[in-house]
């Protein structure tokens, strides 16, 4: 459990106030995904590595080769068929994935596609996508996936802007 509230204090921390501490009777503070322009710079130095999960994908050598390259984050989240849960903040640029890490645990309001609960930006909402790529690659039940999107002159771009609430405990 401390890993995971120094986890969400270094995720939250650029949407925390300093030196105010929550009435007890508060709901936890939302975690959500670091923006592309946050991720950028812990990814170029190497401090990404220490986030929960963390791996990199194809887009991450142009990324080292280019740094002013600009990052996209998603927000997205996975209801396994277990009934465990897992929130996923990727990163890519125009040559696709850089980098994601996992925060196993959290929960989102993701299912009525609204983002009701006060952990989403304005404007922020979830949308239920394809899992997989190929549909022969469907798992009966598992096919949907839900990602984090905002609305821009009428077009959806993907958005870090969705939070999660912590774990359970």
């Amino acid at each position: 459990m401390k890993k995971l509230i120094l986890i969400a204090a270094a995720i939250c921390a650029s949407n925390l106030a300093m030196g105010q501490t929550p009435p007890v009777d508060a709901a936890p503070e939302p975690i959500k995904c670091l923006k592309g322009s946050e991720m950028a710079p812990l990814f170029q130095s190497g401090e990404a590595h220490k986030l929960p999960n963390y791996s990199e994908s194809s887009g991450a050598r142009v990324q080292r080769q280019y740094p002013d390259t600009a990052l996209r984050g998603q927000a997205k989240h996975i209801l396994q068929a277990d009934g465990s849960s897992l929130g996923i903040c990727e990163y890519s640029n125009h040559v696709g994935a850089v980098a994601v890490f996992l925060l196993g645990g959290a929960q989102a309001d993701a299912y009525d596609e609204a983002c009701d609960d006060g952990t989403c930006n304005d404007d922020d909402y979830w949308r239920s996508d394809w899992r997989e790529h190929d549909a022969a690659n469907d798992q009966p039940g598992q096919e949907m996936i839900k990602a984090c999107y905002r609305d821009i002159n009428g077009r959806a771009f993907q958005s870090a802007g969705c939070g999660f609430a912590p774990p359970a405990e």
